[in-house]
Formats: structure tokens, C-alpha cells, sequence
């Protein structure tokens, strides 16, 4: 479990990613009630920043982390600098 600055985001111990609050999507979107995070699975931590989420996924053993959000300054570490995604991305 984390929160960024108005949202926040819990793993299930089946893996699941849920997010819920302002931008739950990281799209600026308000939403009271948790929703499942699609697009990744087996994820194992989750950090939070003000505008972007990193996520840690152990599937067979091999660790990946991915991020989603705002990008202004790279912080997202994915190879299209400034540009959002609401998709998660391998962070290279």
C-alpha cells in the first residue's frame, strides 16, 4: 500500500494493482472505490510519487519494474521523455 499526493494504490496478495482517489488513473479522474489497475499483474510493490506510479512485478522469479503518470520531467524513466502514459511502461 502507498499514496501519492490525492491517491492511492494497494496490491492484492494475488498480485492485483488497485488505485482509487484523485487521478486514480493518474488522469486526473476522482473515484471513491478501488479499482483493479489493468494492464499489469503480479505485482509485488507499488510506489507512489505526486503524478506518477512505479510498480514492482515478480513473475517466475524475474523482476520488472513498470511505471505509469505525468512524465513532465522524465521521472517515469521510459524511453518517450515528457509525454504521459496511462499505460504501464518498463522503466529502462
Amino acid at each position: 500500500f502507498d499514496c501519492g499526493s490525492n491517491y492511492f494504490a494497494a496490491v492484492t496478495t494475488k498480485g492485483d494493482l488497485y488505485t482509487w482517489g484523485q487521478g486514480h488513473r493518474l488522469g486526473g479522474v476522482f473515484d471513491y472505490s478501488p479499482k483493479k489497475f489493468h494492464g499489469i499483474h503480479d505485482v509485488s510493490t507499488v510506489a507512489c510519487g505526486d503524478t506518477h506510479l512505479l510498480m514492482r512485478t515478480n513473475s517466475n522469479n524475474i523482476h520488472a519494474i513498470y511505471s505509469v503518470g505525468i512524465n513532465e520531467d522524465g521521472q517515469l524513466g521510459i524511453d518517450t521523455q515528457n509525454l504521459p502514459t496511462s499505460v504501464p511502461k518498463t522503466v529502462r
